[in-house]
C-alpha cells in the first residue's frame, strides 16, 4: 500500500525532524494511521449518530413547521439507568489465587491494586469507559505508570524537584482518537493486534515531561 501524505498535519510546523531515523518513524506512523483509518471508515459515520441519540439532539425544525418535535429521550435514559446500576456494583479488577499456595501473593497483589485504584480514582475512569461502551459499542481505557514532576523553589531560590503523582493511572480514551491494527480480531491471541495508535496532540515540552520526566 502506498504511503499516506497528510498535507493538513499542522504538527509539522513545529515538529519537522531532519534525522533519517526519525523521518522513517514518522513516515511509518502516518502510513499505519492511514491504513487504520481506511479500515474503520465505515463505522465512523455511525458514531456521531449514536452520540446525538444519547445527547437527545432534536432535529431542527423548518420555518413553516408548527408541530412539536419533543421526544422522550429513550437512549439517554436507558444508558443513564444502566450506568447507575453498574456504579452500584463497584466494578474493578480483583486477583484470585489458583491454589492455596497463591493465597498469600493474591492478598498482597490485591492490597496494591486497592491502593493504586483509589489513588488514581480509577472507578471514575472505569465509568467513563463503560459509558462509551454503552453509547458506541466499544470503550477504550489506557493504563500506564504516570509520573508528574514539578519544580519548587525554596525561600533561597533553590530548585527542588518533586513528584506530584507517581503511580499507576487509568485513563479513558475516546474511540475517535483510537486506531487499531486493521487485520486484528482481538487485542491478543493468534489474531491479536500488531499495533495500535492513540491520537493525542500535546506541546513538545509537555511531551518530554510526560514521557521522560524531565524538560
Amino acid at each position: 500500500m502506498a504511503g499516506y501524505k497528510v498535507k493538513s498535519a499542522k504538527i509539522r510546523d513545529s515538529y519537522n525532524p531532519t534525522d533519517e531515523k526519525q523521518l522513517e518513524i514518522r513516515k511509518h506512523v502516518y502510513t499505519r494511521l492511514g491504513q487504520m483509518k481506511d479500515a474503520r471508515a465505515e463505522y465512523d459515520k455511525d458514531w456521531d449518530k449514536w452520540m446525538r441519540q444519547w445527547d437527545s439532539t432534536r432535529i431542527e425544525r423548518k420555518a413553516d413547521d408548527w408541530k412539536s418535535n419533543i421526544k422522550i429521550p429513550m437512549t439517554s435514559s436507558i444508558i443513564e439507568s444502566m450506568l447507575s446500576e453498574l456504579n452500584n456494583q463497584e466494578l474493578k479488577p480483583w486477583v484470585l489465587p489458583r491454589g492455596s499456595e497463591d493465597e498469600g501473593k493474591a492478598t498482597v497483589m490485591n492490597a496494591i491494586l486497592e491502593y493504586t485504584w483509589d489513588t488514581a480514582k480509577s472507578d471514575v475512569a472505569l465509568m467513563e469507559i463503560i459509558k462509551d461502551a454503552l453509547i458506541f459499542g466499544t470503550g477504550i481505557g489506557q493504563e500506564y505508570f504516570w509520573r508528574e514532576p514539578r519544580t519548587l523553589k525554596d525561600e533561597k531560590g533553590n530548585d527542588t524537584k518533586v513528584l506530584e503523582y507517581d503511580d499507576c493511572y487509568l485513563e479513558p480514551v475516546k474511540l475517535e482518537d483510537f486506531y487499531i491494527d486493521e487485520k486484528a480480531r482481538a487485542f491478543s491471541g493468534p489474531y491479536g493486534a500488531r499495533d495500535c495508535i492513540r491520537r493525542y496532540i500535546m506541546d513538545y515540552d509537555d511531551f518530554r515531561t510526560f514521557f521522560t520526566g524531565e524538560k
